[in-house]
């Protein structure tokens, strides 16, 4: 199989096992109509130091390295070179590993106890092609996401000035007793104000691309704590209780999981019922990950919404009386996407939500 659009293909092996490294180099070069030209370092740290300094196509990497757990390994590098390909060696196709591994950031994954010419061909081929069409949609949706800020940008500002002069407009207006001119002033200033939302939720939206993560640890449970306390400003905190079920870990990337947090607690005070409201926070260990559920006994959501709710901009025709703009779930996924996590709802109408999401843990 030939590796696309290439006469030639720089590897970058990456293999403590010298018997390993000899049987997947002498495999590589057996493939066929392509020059495979094989860089090999036995440590992950001194292929970092080199690899910016050659131009590699593709990179094998084994992630029973001695030297870093192989998640930390494998996300190491996605990060360091995220146009790279990466493809993971293992002596044990582990399923669970092989679902973190392409999690972490690998197009694929080879066992190396069975390894022939023609597969690692063909992994190399998918993997290269794969890279390419990802790298693309990244880059048109940097471009989206500058069009979006540059738009949001020119919109806030004469938007503010809308606002101001409508308020001016109702002080002027008010002696006058016209009830109609106030009314329609009224649904200007409501108008222009869900507007405003949904500029300031574009920014967000096109700016958290952009921002630089903080790797300090913090420990959970006061950060939600936290949030709880921000939300009495925002919304009606009347019988609403946040409750934390057991123990909840130390994480690192606070910034961005607290915007997750606020937005979903956010949300379940938004769409509550009549009676009191509780809000649960709970946490458990799933493999590399963990798994955070935000619970809430609130009006919950119809089953025709549930595979609708994270898409950016929808809202559902009987939540349009409560204030929103459909940007805050399509962005709370984005975030934990963007660190390799998942996120998911569970909903009966009448009944509740719960959200959860997976965040990759660091010991």
């Amino acid at each position: 199989m030939l590796i696309p659009r290439k006469t030639d293909c720089r590897i970058l092996l990456i293999e403590d096992n010298l018997d390993h490294r000899d049987l997947i180099t002498d495999k590589l070069r057996k493939i066929s109509n392509t020059k495979i030209v094989v860089h090999y370092y036995p440590f992950a740290g001194e292929s970092l130091d080199h690899i910016e300094k050659r131009d590699f196509d593709v990179i094998l990497l084994a992630i029973s390295l001695p030297e870093n757990r192989a998640g930390e390994t494998l996300k190491r590098f996605a990060q360091a070179f995220p146009t790279l390909p990466i493809i993971v060696l293992t002596s044990v196709p582990d399923p669970v590993l092989i679902e973190n591994a392409m999690a972490w950031g690998a197009q694929d994954y080879l066992d190396k106890t069975s390894l022939k010419s023609e597969v690692i061909a063909r992994s190399v081929h998918h993997a290269i092609s794969r890279k390419r069409v990802l790298n693309r949609l990244e880059s048109q949706n940097q471009a989206l996401r500058a069009f979006s800020h540059t738009v949001a940008h020119e919109v806030k500002s004469p938007l503010q000035s809308v606002v101001t002069a409508l308020y001016m407009v109702r002080e002027m207006i008010a002696e006058s007793g016209n009830k109609r001119l106030d009314r329609m002033i009224h649904l200007g200033i409501e108008s222009t104000a869900h507007l405003k939302l949904v500029v300031n939720g574009l920014l967000s939206f096109a700016e958290f691309e952009s921002e630089k993560e903080s790797h300090q640890p913090v420990a959970v449970e006061p950060l939600i704590r936290e949030v709880f306390h921000e939300a009495h400003s925002l919304h009606d905190m009347s019988n609403v209780k946040l409750l934390i079920g057991g123990e909840l870990p130390v994480i690192r990337g606070s910034l961005q999981v607290r915007q997750v947090f606020s937005n979903l607690i956010a949300n379940a005070i938004k769409y509550r019922k009549s009676s009191p409201l509780e809000v649960m926070v709970e946490c458990r260990k799933d493999g590399a990950f963990w798994e955070f559920a935000v619970r809430d006994n609130g009006i919950g959501i119809s089953r025709e919404n549930l595979g609708k709710i994270f898409t950016l901009f929808y809202r559902a025709k009987e939540d349009e009386r409560i204030q929103g703009t459909g940007i805050g779930l399509a962005f709370s996924k984005q975030i934990i996407e963007r660190t390799g996590g998942k996120m998911w709802v569970e909903s009966t109408h009448g009944h509740g939500s719960t959200f959860f999401f997976t965040i990759p843990w660091n010991e």
